[in-house]
């Protein structure tokens, strides 16, 4: 017989003696009931089972949850978290029984902390509730709830207060709650709030705001979904405490089940579900997160060449943002969000260029008409270039497809303004790794103290090949929708780095050394 198999029979038969024990003494199922709510892992080893529909006989499909170690030391220290008032991050890899830890400290919190509100977000309601659906957390929250013995069970508990998305305990008035998509957040105060999943939720900056303004102690929980996600970007900020639960940290899984699992799954998929790898956990990045790793720190020689990108926010939570650089190296940045006019933006960076002597890039579609306007109505000390970025890309031939020029390649400008920055990040990969040498004005170089936002977003978006064969950009709106902000800093950068266009023409003001190109 497998012996985990023996191991849980023996686990079952001992909690089968421990309920039919106190089931004959007051005095035992005091002490049981204090040792539960004094240790979150004693109410876990002996009170709390599970529920997996996918075993098949002999295993039963419902088993008690016996803890591995990694499992232990993350109840612990939420429970510190909570205790503490800190907010935390737990990265994880799919199937390691993360849901159910949370779903049983939530109940744990429900039985033994007076007017305790644990709170459960996710992207999806029916990801949080749903008659008859085992995968949701309530259907696991239940799940432990029928099998605590009824005398466990807060006095007066009934049928009543149970309800979609909220239990209540009649007897403490501590209550778990669910909430989903942009709402989250939104109700009431909450003592633990868990954002499950939170790498894949949209519009992730207004739902954090929200969680933090309602809870004590916020819990994200997520596997990988790539290096644009807030997730990440809390991560990368290392200003949250933050538990890693890898697969190999589950007993169950070595060697030989990779092997398997990777027969079963793409790379991909294993790289984001399993290895909890950022930078591998998307297909189709335009920008591989190793090769902007690259980029850190490089020590080049700043070259003569000065341009600055400017991206404008066009409200919501977006910032307007200003990068320059100086040949291969981003020198400055600046960034600023709030009720700011493109007027107002265009003369911020005005100002910037002409401290700097920079040329400045900026995308004249859209809310950019109005810094365009602006610039336009005063002669500037610096040239700038209102670039269009769905306008046809230009002529050029890059060093990958030297045979098909650009316009024959990308589907618009932009999708060739990212495309020539991967370019400079690759050339300076290969440039570190030793794979071949470079000029430094053809790399790029990043400093140490450069905004976690640009890192992130720049190994953060998709591209993707259009009907008519054209490399395309993921929408922003895509990008929303699978959690990741607007690239805004990214394409600052991008603009930096614009291909010079075929179509520019300088024309010289008298006023000093003004000049414009139109």
């Amino acid at each position: 017989m497998d012996a985990r198999l023996e191991e849980a029979r023996h686990e079952m038969v001992r909690r089968a003696q421990l309920i039919d024990a106190a089931s004959r003494g007051a005095q035992l199922r005091g002490v049981l009931l204090e040792a539960a709510r004094r240790d979150v892992v004693a109410f876990f080893r002996d009170w709390v089972w599970t529920y997996d529909p996918r075993m098949m006989d002999p295993w039963p499909k419902r088993m008690p949850m016996a803890l591995w170690p990694k499992q232990e030391e993350f109840l612990r220290w939420a429970v510190e978290l909570v205790r503490t008032g800190d907010n935390g991050l737990l990265k994880k890899a799919r199937d390691i029984g993360a849901t159910w830890m949370v779903a049983g400290l939530g109940v744990w919190y429900w039985l033994f902390t007076p007017d305790a509100a644990i709170t459960y977000g996710s992207r999806k309601e029916d990801l949080v509730d749903k008659l008859g659906d085992p995968k949701t957390i309530f259907s696991k929250i239940r799940d432990i709830l029928r099998f605590l013995p009824v005398w466990m069970l807060p006095p007066g508990y009934a049928p009543e207060h149970d309800n979609f998305c909220r239990i209540l305990n009649p007897h403490n008035s501590s209550t778990l709650t669910g909430e989903a998509g942009d709402n989250m957040g939104r109700g009431g105060r909450s003592l633990l709030y868990f954002p499950d999943e939170f790498a894949f939720i949209p519009h992730a900056q207004s739902v954090d705001a929200a969680i933090n303004d309602n809870a004590r102690t916020v819990l994200y929980l997520s596997t990988s979904n790539g290096n644009g996600t807030l997730f990440y970007q809390k991560e990368q900020e290392g200003l949250l405490p933050m538990f890693r639960f890898h697969w190999s940290d589950d007993p169950r899984k070595d060697a030989a089940w990779k092997a398997k699992k990777l027969d079963e799954v793409s790379p991909v998929t294993f790289a984001r579900e399993h290895d909890m790898d950022d930078a591998a956990a998307l297909d189709g990045v335009v920008i591989p997160g190793s090769w902007v790793q690259s980029a850190v720190g490089l020590d080049l020689d700043p070259g003569s060449v000065c341009v600055s990108g400017l991206d404008v926010a066009d409200g919501g939570g977006d910032e307007s943002v200003q990068i320059t650089r100086r040949g291969g190296c981003v020198t400055c940045w600046d960034a600023w969000g709030g009720a700011v006019t493109t007027t107002q933006s265009a003369q911020r960076a005005a100002v910037a260029c002409e401290e700097e002597g920079a040329t400045l890039n900026f995308d004249r579609g859209g809310i950019g008409a109005g810094v365009q306007g602006e610039l336009d109505r005063v002669p500037r000390s610096f040239a700038y270039e209102g670039i269009l970025a769905q306008a046809t890309p230009t002529r050029t031939r890059y060093e990958d497809d030297p045979e098909h020029p650009a316009n024959e390649r990308f589907a618009n400008l932009s999708a060739e303004m990212w495309w020539a920055l991967r370019l400079r990040f690759w050339r300076t990969h290969q440039h570190v790794t030793g794979e071949r040498d470079y000029a430094h004005d053809e790399l790029i170089s990043l400093p140490r103290d450069i905004p976690v936002r640009l890192i992130s977003q720049l190994s953060g978006r998709l591209c993707k090949v259009t009907s008519t064969g054209k490399l395309a950009l993921e929408s922003k709106d895509e990008m929303r929708r699978r959690g990741v902000k607007s690239p805004d800093w990214a394409d600052a950068l991008a603009l930096a780095y614009c291909p010079p266009l075929k179509i520019s023409v300088p024309m010289m003001f008298d006023s000093g050394a003004a000049r414009k190109v139109s």
